[in-house]
């Protein structure tokens, strides 16, 4: 335990925050490259979308928090009154939008739907408690005793995004499976022992140093399981017209060089006779 207690207190420390960002700010920006990438070769059939979508918005929102927390070190803004629901707010909306990246494919409307929805529940969430926060945090209360509600949306967000994984079982289902588990854990362990007199969830953001990686590979193995078939098929309508084009420049080839249009036929149509120059007439 004693390990564990000094590895808290680094990672909520002003040098341990930095190092947090910095490094779920990379592994974000990896994953959201990484499937940019893919949707950039393969079109807009390429199921990578809603990867590179969720790894963006997620990335942006982590960058947004750093900056803040570095105002906030500099006494530019207060950091106890707004960034520790701030920091709630992102991690839900974090949770969420790998939930819907990983289980769901382009196809399912009424998933962005619901996608959508909780996104806006988040930041209504957050601009109620915020506001009901702000006074008391201005005093220098710690957060970590009040933010039962925010613990209690994780866990939810999480059990559904575990509950549709098993049922759907979409690519990399296993590598996703074990990325929600990893942050869940932190979110339990941190919901049944809170450091009280802290104001940020130490356990929790060491579950996300260690599972966002894993959004980063869920990305390339992703990439990388296209075959050739899969790519062909995700454009047709390109080969037939290349398959089309083959065929009608062969068949032009044939007949301008007289052959019958069935190989092996030898031609037996008579050549009109070409009618003679002055040079060849007789004299």
């Amino acid at each position: 335990m004693s390990f564990l207690t000094q590895a808290f207190a680094v990672v909520t420390s002003y040098p341990g925050s930095a190092i947090y960002h910095i490094l779920t700010f990379f592994a974000l920006q990896a994953a959201f490259g990484i499937a940019l990438g893919h949707r950039w070769r393969n079109g807009p059939g390429s199921h990578s979308t809603r990867l590179a979508m969720a790894a963006g918005l997620a990335g942006a929102a982590h960058a947004l928090l750093f900056i803040l927390g570095g105002l906030g070190f500099y006494g530019l803004i207060s950091e106890s009154a707004i960034l520790p629901p701030l920091d709630r707010a992102i991690a839900l909306f974090t949770l969420v939008l790998i939930g819907w990246a990983l289980v769901f494919r382009p196809g399912r409307v009424w998933a962005d739907v619901l996608a959508g929805f909780a996104v806006v529940g988040v930041f209504i969430l957050y601009i109620a408690l915020g506001i009901q926060w702000y006074a008391a945090g201005t005093t220098g209360l710690a957060y970590n005793p009040y933010d039962g509600l925010w613990e209690l949306a994780k866990i939810g967000v999480i059990a559904v995004t575990l509950i549709m994984l098993v049922i759907f079982r979409p690519n990399d289902w296993g590598l996703g499976l074990g990325l929600v588990l990893t942050l869940g854990a932190g979110v339990l362990y941190h919901s049944v022992a809170p450091i009280d007199a802290d104001n940020y969830p130490a356990a929790e953001r060491i579950a996300e140093m260690a599972a966002l990686p894993l959004f980063a590979v869920i990305s390339r193995s992703f990439r990388q399981g296209q075959s050739a078939a899969t790519r062909l098929s995700q454009e047709p309508s390109r080969v037939r017209f290349l398959l089309k084009r083959y065929t009608s420049v062969t068949h032009s080839v044939r007949r301008r060089s007289g052959q019958a249009t069935r190989p092996g036929v030898p031609d037996t149509r008579r050549r009109r006779a070409r009618p003679a120059t002055k040079s060849q007439q007789p004299a």
